[in-house]
């Protein structure tokens, strides 16, 4: 997220990536563990994975259902 686990900036605008680094090196270290941890962590992985397990699941049912 930007502002919390990184900066994000413009692509081309060097001067904003200047910028962005500057302020990159002043973000709170313990908030983006915390981000990514939410977003990455195996909690997350493994409903992801479940989500997409069940999806394919149920579209290969509703094919064999249309045959």
């Amino acid at each position: 997220r930007d502002g919390v686990s990184g900066v994000l900036v413009e692509p081309g605008d060097w001067r904003a990536a200047a910028r962005a680094l500057r302020d990159a090196v002043r973000l709170d270290r313990a908030a983006i563990r915390r981000h990514a941890e939410e977003r990455l962590g195996l909690g997350p992985a493994v409903a992801a994975y479940e989500a997409v397990s069940l999806e394919l699941t149920r579209a290969s049912a509703a094919r064999t259902l249309l045959r």
